[in-house]
């Protein structure tokens, strides 16, 4: 269906300015039942801004060598004890807060899950604001920011 592509045209279309496209490489895709197609085991991540100028931190997080980070990132998954299908680990989001946001910022999740970039956000001094449409990841979301 190509939806995260779909979104990120339509932000654009929508007067957002996209910055670049990542490809987070999972090193242990879930496994699907699907048979009529290959396993995906990479997605989509899109930086956008709400104007031409905004902040970047070219140094929130570089390669091990001290070069600047590519566009796709190699991440292995976190243990997942609040059982959500989707979790991503806590790298991803660590990466994603320390490049686009500084201490005191508000980092906004419009897919807040179980709650992985409030707790992210929380550690690396920013706040978070967590969109969850089901009551049930809301509470854990709530239980594990809380409690983080």
């Amino acid at each position: 269906m190509g939806l995260p592509w779909r979104v990120a045209l339509a932000l654009q279309e929508d007067g957002w300015f996209l910055r670049s496209h990542i490809t987070w490489i999972k090193t242990a895709a879930m496994p699907e039942s699907m048979k009529n197609r290959l396993t995906r085991s990479t997605e989509d991540i899109f930086l956008l801004s709400a104007s031409p100028k905004y902040f970047y931190n070219l140094d929130g997080v570089r390669q091990d060598s001290g070069a600047n980070l590519r566009d796709y990132w190699i991440i292995g998954p976190d243990g997942n004890k609040a059982g959500h299908p989707a979790a991503f680990p806590r790298e991803l989001a660590r990466r994603c807060i320390l490049l686009g946001s500084q201490r005191g910022d508000t980092v906004l999740d419009p897919f807040g899950g179980c709650g992985t970039t409030g707790i992210v956000a929380r550690s690396l001094g920013r706040d978070a604001v967590l969109v969850e449409l089901s009551e049930k990841w809301s509470d854990v979301i709530e239980s594990r920011v809380n409690g983080a």
